[in-house]
């Protein structure tokens, strides 16, 4: 399953949904850590190279999913390559529709159904583990 080169990073200012996604994913086996500001998040990201999926809540108050999502894409490759799931406790169709179009890998309601999230970022990281290992140089026999 996971792999240390490639973490789960949570982004949601509510430090305790943070906290349980973070513990619910650990115990699914997947490394994760977590911040409580959308820029706290993008600053993770660009540091840390193991973080290849990120779980972000849409609605924070120094910055909202989608925008979040656009600073990821933006990044370079490894922003464009990252696959981002976004949660919410407020769909609205227009902000699912520039989810999606920024690339989203998924888009799923609060509360967190715990079957639906794991799913989602076990996905997320054979996504990931399949892109690191295509980016390996292959051993001539």
């Amino acid at each position: 399953m996971a792999t240390p080169s490639c973490r789960v990073l949570i982004i949601d200012d509510d430090a305790s949904c943070a906290e349980e996604l973070c513990l619910l994913l650990s115990a699914a086996g997947f490394p994760t850590e977590h911040e409580l500001s959308a820029a706290d998040g993008i600053r993770h990201f660009l540091r840390d190279p193991s973080v290849r999926v990120v779980v972000s809540d849409i609605r924070m108050p120094d910055c909202d999913g989608v925008r979040l999502l656009d600073q990821i894409r933006s990044s370079g490759v490894r922003g464009l390559d990252a696959t981002v799931i976004l949660v919410t406790g407020q769909p609205d169709l227009h902000t699912t529709i520039d989810a999606l179009n920024l690339g989203a890998s998924a888009m799923l309601m609060k509360p967190l159904d715990p079957v639906e999230i794991v799913s989602a970022v076990s996905k997320a990281v054979d996504i990931q583990m399949e892109l690191v290992d295509s980016l390996q140089p292959k051993k001539v026999s």
